[in-house]
C-alpha cells in the first residue's frame, strides 16, 4: 500500500481553502488542512474530516 502526501504553503488563506477545494473535488480521501492563526502567534489550527468542507465554504 502506498500514500501520496503533498504539502503546500500558500501566502493567504483564501488560496489555500481553494486548494482545498481542489483535493475535495479530486475524491482524495484524507485530507488534513493547516492554519497559522498569525505571524505573531505560530499556534496552528488543523483542520481535518469533514471540517475540511466547511471550511472551504466558509467566507
Amino acid at each position: 500500500m502506498t500514500f501520496a502526501r503533498q504539502t503546500k504553503t500558500f501566502p493567504t488563506e483564501a488560496e489555500a481553502k481553494q486548494f482545498a477545494k481542489e483535493m475535495l473535488l479530486s475524491d482524495r480521501k484524507n485530507i488534513i488542512s493547516g492554519t497559522l492563526l498569525s505571524d505573531h502567534d505560530p499556534a496552528r489550527r488543523i483542520i481535518s474530516g469533514w471540517d475540511v468542507r466547511r471550511w472551504t465554504e466558509d467566507s
